[in-house]
């Protein structure tokens, strides 16, 4: 509240500041506000001259951590990870520890989002360099722990992952970061077939939460997939399909009813469904998974062989084209 009664009159430095204590008190209470005040503190970051944003002194890498943060949770992965690489840039620059959350930060959201070449390269950079002590096992490296997860499953291997994730133990009841560590134990679970667990990781860490109040709608959204993929592997499809229908993101809602219908044998149905949210904008990881149950959709259904090879030849290209190339340096 104070934050937001002060930045209408502060100058262009202490508003960026302020709309980064605005973001981050929105985010961790779980609040819609934290896109917006994220958006607007980016926009200034980004008119305001080199003289004004020496102003922010050693704030400057934590306001784009901060900011970036927000901007990740509200969908805008491009925008997050300028901020992550400004944070990184400004802290080299000037000798700062910051940046190595940047790091960490920009490792964490290429994996999620799919982009695991990207996400490894970043990972081996974090891992080159020297960190505080407490930093790499704490808060600051969280990201990084839970991109090492992403990979680790990413190759199939949920021992490496769990290695990963456990490392956030001490810390797992405050951060803030716990929905997506939630939905990699529960990967973690049903890659080592133990059905059963990933329920009790999902339950345990919502009663958890709930009871210190750090759920909100925008929490539970983001484990609504989660929940479908545990009921689903328990074989309960209709209730994973009445999670599902409560999404507002079409390729996102479309990939899980299309592995729905897959798992129910309905395999009309997955192709009716994955078809409606073709070509939608998405991210890489949601992309290739809809790409990849299309394909299987198509072969099973045996109406369009040539068109499934079609997308198994793009789904190829698209793999080796990130392994001969980094859109992060």
């Amino acid at each position: 509240y104070g934050a937001r009664m002060q930045r209408a009159t502060a100058p262009p430095a202490d508003r960026v500041l302020l709309r980064a204590i605005e973001t981050t008190s929105y985010r961790v209470s779980g609040r819609s506000g934290a896109t917006a005040a994220a958006r607007d503190g980016y926009r200034a970051l980004q008119e305001m001259d080199a003289a004004e944003r020496d102003r922010l002194g050693r704030n400057e890498p934590t306001v784009y951590n901060q900011i970036g943060t927000s901007l990740f949770y509200g969908g805008f992965t491009a925008e997050a990870l300028d901020c992550f690489r400004r944070s990184t840039a400004v802290s080299d620059t000037k000798g700062l520890f910051a940046g190595l959350q940047g790091l960490a930060l920009a490792a964490g959201t290429l994996a999620v989002a799919g982009e695991i070449e990207d996400a490894r390269e970043v990972i081996e950079e974090a891992l080159s360099r020297a960190w505080p002590d407490r930093w790499i096992d704490g808060y600051p490296g969280s990201f990084l722990q839970l991109a090492r997860g992403f990979s680790a499953l990413e190759d199939g291997d949920p021992d490496a992952a769990d290695a990963a994730i456990r490392i956030l133990d001490p810390h797992r009841a405050t951060i803030e970061h716990w929905p997506l560590l939630t939905h990699v134990d529960v990967l973690i679970a049903l890659a080592r077939g133990r059905v059963g667990a990933a329920h009790a990781l999902l339950s345990n860490a919502l009663r958890t939460q709930q009871a210190r109040h750090a759920t909100s709608e925008l929490t539970l959204s983001r484990l609504r997939h989660t929940r479908a993929l545990v009921l689903l592997a328990a074989g309960d499809a209709a209730g994973a399909e009445r999670v599902v229908t409560k999404e507002k993101e079409p390729v996102r809602r479309g990939v899980s009813l299309g592995r729905i219908a897959l798992a129910a044998g309905d395999v009309e149905g997955a192709v009716r469904v994955l078809q409606a949210s073709a070509g939608m904008a998405a991210s890489p990881r949601i992309e290739t998974e809809h790409l990849a149950l299309t394909v299987g959709a198509l072969a099973l259904a045996g109406a369009d062989l040539d068109g499934a090879r079609r997308m198994l030849g793009r789904s190829e290209e698209r793999r080796v084209g990130k392994e001969c190339r980094s859109r992060w340096s």
